[in-house]
């Protein structure tokens, strides 16, 4: 599983333990670089569906869009639908 989080250097640390304790491999993280819930909350949800289009998922057979407060269920039928090289809302 590929993991996109709005998370900060100390947050990050502890995903992929956390994931890998559950028996979840985890291929690759990226993060936004959001800190603390104000920024997590004002991310723009084009930055998020641009920084999920721009990983490379091919070792991922999914993507966890990591944060409650990050904007992302409405892009995700976009995301399973679009090609990569696709222009759309986002």
């Amino acid at each position: 599983m590929a993991i996109l989080c709005p998370y900060g250097p100390e947050l990050r640390k502890a995903a992929i333990p956390a994931f890998q304790k559950e028996g979840i491999e985890v291929s690759m993280l990226t993060s936004l670089e959001a800190t603390g819930l104000q920024a997590v909350c004002n991310v723009p949800l084009d930055k998020v569906y641009k920084s999920a289009r721009n990983m490379d998922l091919a070792k991922a057979d999914s993507l966890c869009i990591l944060a409650t407060d990050l904007p992302a269920l409405e892009m995700i039928i976009p995301l399973e639908e679009r090609p990569r090289h696709s222009c759309g809302k986002y």
